[in-house]
């Protein structure tokens, strides 16, 4: 679960929960990242492509991090996306997910564990996505048989930040 979102759509505040069978891409994305612009376009893309054959077992949810809750609800009105995408704004949740890159994703699988983390320039989304939906596993970059992930406590990153992670990791589980 990820707590206390306020939607882009409806501008409620609410939590986002996983359904057990489904998959979930969570995409962090800023107003001023031309890289998060892109990816976002290429979602919509690949949910008009996909989005039938996936129905209710996918979803993506995009989760803006910018500051400035105003500034993000007028680049929506300015640019208006599609249906399809979940859209969400967390000032909090770049810290709470170490995010440190953008564009970055977490895909969930079918059992709420996170698999994946990182850059989604280096994974072939679809696929992956796929696989998840068949339960197989997917392996690489930035998932837990990375070499990044079996050396992570050897790292120089602060103790917090390897507490958090690791715990998210470890459990698999999408709960901040």
């Amino acid at each position: 679960m990820v707590q206390k979102q306020t939607s882009l759509d409806t501008h409620a505040i609410v939590d986002i929960f996983h359904n057990p069978g489904e998959v979930i891409l969570l995409d962090f994305w800023t107003t001023k990242s031309k890289q998060c612009q892109l990816l976002l376009a290429d979602l919509q893309e690949l949910l008009a492509k996909r989005g039938q054959d996936w129905g209710a077992k996918v979803r993506i949810i995009g989760l803006n991090i910018d500051l400035d809750l105003a500034k993000v609800r007028q680049h929506m009105k300015e640019q208006p996306q599609e249906s399809g995408i979940e859209q969400y704004w967390s000032s909090s949740a770049s810290d709470i997910y170490r995010v440190s890159e953008l564009p970055h994703v977490i895909l969930v699988d079918g059992s709420g564990k996170i698999v994946f983390v990182g850059d989604p320039s280096k994974r072939k989304l679809e696929n992956d996505i796929d696989n998840l939906l068949k339960k197989r596993q997917i392996t690489g970059d930035g998932t837990k048989e990375d070499s990044f992930w079996k050396d992570f406590r050897r790292s120089d990153t602060s103790l917090l930040a390897k507490k958090n992670i690791y715990r998210i990791m470890k459990k698999g589980a999408l709960l901040v």
